[in-house]
């Protein structure tokens, strides 16, 4: 049977509040290990900054690298990665589109299991990244690149996880405030644990059954399977 896991990737351009988002998670669901993805890199580089130093293909290398490192990670515990899928360009066209530079590695679609992407209002975006010192955010200032970087991402991500069979889930903005519905983010990831407790218990349970009871190698019992959500192999959902 394949070693099940959960690891769910959180998504959504800088300053809409993942980093906020996680420190919810980490007071209310002892049974989640979060992780902020820029933390792996830069534990892995020395620095976040040696990081940002690295040529384009030496940062994917990178990337793919700290993925099989979560991975691994997530067959013990399950996991909640906030992660970036895509940067502004440093250079932008003087006119047109705004163009951005996509992060997302072949290894980050086999990690993770779930994805949620926190959605809100550029002009709450931009209101946020300005009132937080503690990091230096390009960009976030200008409302129209924020509504096209979100659109961007939400777009690609979604194509890629329903190509990859990978549940996409678009937690929008509040209506009375603009933010991000982090309770209702907060719920959906809650369902998911809940889904993958019963999934271990049931696959303990069918690998105790299926054990051999004597020397011939007969099992204990004789069972037809049909599997339509995933509990033995993903491949089956």
């Amino acid at each position: 049977m394949d070693v099940l896991r959960l690891c769910i990737g959180l998504y959504g351009i800088s300053g809409v509040g993942k980093s906020t988002f996680l420190g919810t998670l980490e007071s209310g669901e002892q049974r989640l290990e979060v992780v902020e993805g820029s933390d792996v890199l830069a534990k892995r580089c020395g620095s976040l900054d040696k990081f940002k130093s690295l040529g384009s293909s030496q940062k994917r290398a990178e990337r793919e690298a700290a993925g099989e490192h979560l991975i691994h990670r997530s067959e013990g515990n399950p996991l909640v990665v906030a992660a970036h899928f895509s940067f502004p360009a440093r250079e932008q066209p003087a006119t047109g589109p705004f163009s951005f530079e996509v992060a997302f590695t072949d290894t980050d679609a086999r990690l993770y299991t779930h994805v949620v992407y926190l959605e809100a209002d550029a002009q709450v975006i931009a209101s946020q990244s300005s009132l937080d010192t503690s990091r230096s955010r390009q960009h976030c200032d200008n409302e129209e690149l924020l509504e096209q970087w979100q659109r961007h991402e939400i777009d690609q991500l979604r194509t890629r996880c329903e190509r990859n069979g990978t549940p996409f889930s678009l937690i929008g903005p509040l209506r009375d405030s603009g933010r991000s519905d982090f309770a209702a983010a907060k719920a959906l990831i809650h369902d998911w644990l809940e889904q993958h407790k019963n999934r271990l218990a049931v696959q303990k349970w069918l690998k105790d059954s299926l054990e051999p009871s004597n020397a011939a190698g007969v099992p204990k019992s004789v069972f037809l399977l049909i599997d339509g959500d995933g509990t033995l192999a993903r491949e089956d959902t």
